[in-house]
């Protein structure tokens, strides 16, 4: 399991990726719906978690053999 970004780009460039994804994960209660978040405090926590660039308490990624994998695919992905 990887918390940060950069060590999982260091390690899946290293091992021969060419791309990687990744998306916020706001955790499972908010995203099915089942959090006692207020609605202001539901859509805070999903500005802090996407413009403050922290990606939650855990990385949700896919990596891509080809750099050009994830414009394939209609995806914005990062070049290892």
């Amino acid at each position: 399991m990887f918390f940060s970004p950069v060590t999982l780009a260091r390690l899946l460039r290293q091992a021969g990726f060419g791309a990687l994804v990744t998306r916020p994960a706001y955790g499972d209660v908010v995203e099915t719906e089942r959090s006692r978040l207020t609605p202001w405090q539901e859509r805070r926590l999903r500005r802090t978690v996407v413009r403050g660039g922290n990606l939650g308490n855990m990385i949700r990624a896919v990596a891509f053999c080809d750099a050009d994998g994830p414009a394939r695919r209609g995806m914005a992905g990062q070049r290892l």
